[in-house]
């Protein structure tokens, strides 16, 4: 079962709300979609320069990023095309251990668009601190 929660947020609220997060479980992330290559991983949300900036000023258009424990597997989907090559597809499908988040953020200067945090698989770590809280 999904569920997702909408989230207006800028970037000092995702930090304040996450570093505590990650201090009790560190996380990686990763930027999910579909890619040409395995996507780099990144430790540590404050590394991050997207996080609360919006770039295209319509929410389901953002970047999504997957949420892992740290230094846990992705199983990342590869997907042959038939023109030739292959994707590499970051998701939730194969990811039970994880979360996605879009940021949303500021857009312009007084713009602030909606992010989205969900979860495909109910209850790991993650998402018990967005979507499930007590």
């Amino acid at each position: 079962m999904s569920k997702s929660i909408e989230i207006f947020a800028t970037r000092a609220d995702w930090i304040e709300v996450l570093s505590p997060v990650e201090e009790d479980i560190p996380f990686d992330i990763f930027q999910g979609g579909s890619h040409s290559q395995f996507p780099i991983r990144t430790t540590g949300l404050t590394h991050m320069k997207s996080v609360g900036k919006a770039t295209t000023g319509i929410s389901i258009q953002e970047k999504r990023y997957l949420f892992v424990p740290r230094d846990a597997e992705i199983n990342p989907r590869i997907v042959e095309q038939r023109i030739g090559g292959h994707r590499v597809i970051v998701d939730q499908l194969e990811n039970a251990n994880s979360m996605v988040i879009h940021f949303g953020g500021i857009f312009g200067e007084k713009t602030l668009i909606s992010g989205v945090s969900g979860q495909f698989h109910r209850g790991n770590g993650l998402s018990k601190y967005l979507i499930e809280p007590d």
